[in-house]
């Protein structure tokens, strides 16, 4: 017999045609089932929160639709952010951070600028004109 029509290349194939993958030591990859889309629901189950969504205003907090938007909290500023609207640089705002000249909040490693900072900023470097 020959050995050309036993030996296994390295494009090596399993019996379900799936190609060997070469970073996992020459075995074949696995192909994952196909995931349903969709589970299964008990009845009603689906009805009941197609109502319930029915029921709920389509714009809660639209303005133009008459619903009062209630107290607006400004989203804290990233250090770039912060740079762009002071018109700095970034490496001068983390200056400013860390020497305490600039109040931040830490979330974990993310710096995050309140807006109400910004603004006190501004005001305080703000020189009014002598004439008018």
């Amino acid at each position: 017999m020959n050995d050309e029509h036993t030996r296994v290349d390295d494009k090596a194939q399993d019996a379900v045609g799936v190609p060997a993958d070469r970073h996992s030591g020459g075995r074949p990859r696995r192909r994952h089932a196909s995931r349903p889309v969709a589970r299964s629901q008990p009845d009603g189950v689906v009805d009941r929160w197609r109502e319930r969504l029915a029921s709920l205003p389509a714009h809660p907090r639209d303005p133009a639709k008459g619903h009062h938007a209630g107290p607006t909290v400004e989203r804290p500023r990233t250090v770039a952010e912060a740079a762009e609207e002071l018109g700095l640089s970034v490496h001068t705002v983390r200056a400013w951070i860390a020497s305490r000249r600039l109040a931040h909040i830490r979330l974990g490693r993310a710096i995050r600028i309140p807006a109400a900072e910004l603004r006190r900023v501004i005001d305080a470097g703000t020189v009014p004109a002598e004439r008018q």
